[in-house]
């Protein structure tokens, strides 16, 4: 069997050795409405996973690998219990889309709680609502990753530190999609870029709202550890010069910086 590696290299379990570190699979639950941005009724779970590449469903991995198979367009895997949380491969078997659709049609009246809400009681009602939190509690939440906003952070401001220069949301989509952190944030996480900016802010880094200001910073931070020209950084980067005519001093943008004269000659 092999491991995936934080660096992207695969290892035998015979090859490991003491302080490898391990590519971290983070599992966590989404709903189909969530994942393709469409119809809002699809509320159903499933376990998604990231391989250090890109999400999958859980079901379709398990399937895929156990049955030595590819799953072809026009075929899904049906949930045989209807629990759609269940990837035990007994559970999982393949059927065509159009068939799928109609297994799990319960719009209108086949819905059973549109005829069992209306007439519960007040306490049955309230019983219903409490088994549901507790069913969704904790890591059993729908939107738990596996990490906790905490956690992150704290990998954002290693990640920082590390590089000597400011995290901006693509940098760190390309971190946590290499090392199989989170990056789609939703309503009830936050905001990514909050993260980010709280992190630069703590490890001394200005944060600037103008996404093409903040790249532009970065660069800057890079810039100071390769350049011998003297910059500065303004709404942007400048390199400070001294005019070779008059000799006074002058300040041009850094793509300018073979400029030997001020304006004034």
């Amino acid at each position: 069997h092999k491991f995936l590696m934080k660096n992207g290299i695969m290892k035998t379990a015979i090859e490991l050795k003491p302080g490898d570190s391990l590519m971290v699979t983070p599992k966590w639950q989404t709903t189909w409405a969530e994942i393709m941005k469409e119809d809002k009724k699809k509320k159903n779970h499933y376990w998604i996973l990231n391989d250090g590449n890109k999400n999958i469903f859980e079901h379709t991995l398990i399937y895929e690998q156990l049955n030595k198979t590819k799953i072809q367009p026009g075929n899904v895997i049906h949930h045989k219990d209807k629990n759609s949380l269940n990837n035990n491969i007994k559970n999982l078997e393949l059927i065509l889309k159009n068939e799928h659709d109609a297994l799990h049609d319960i719009s209108g009246d086949k819905n059973p709680m549109r005829f069992w809400y209306p007439k519960a009681t007040l306490k049955e009602k309230q019983r219903y609502h409490d088994r549901m939190s507790k069913a969704t509690s904790k890591e059993k939440n729908p939107r738990y990753s596996g990490f906790s906003n905490e956690k992150i952070y704290e990998e954002m401001l290693s990640l920082i530190k590390k590089s000597g220069i400011p995290l901006t949301v693509p940098s760190w989509v390309e971190h946590s999609r290499k090392f199989g952190y989170i990056h789609n944030f939703n309503e009830f996480r936050g905001s990514l870029l909050n993260l980010i900016k709280k992190a630069n802010i703590e490890c001394g880094f200005e944060h600037l709202e103008n996404p093409a200001l903040m790249r532009e910073y970065k660069k800057f931070y890079k810039l100071l550890e390769t350049s011998d020209l003297g910059l500065v950084f303004d709404e942007g980067i400048w390199v400070i010069r001294y005019c070779e005519l008059c000799g006074n001093e002058f300040r041009v943008k850094y793509r300018e910086r073979e400029r030997a004269y001020c304006s004034h000659n």
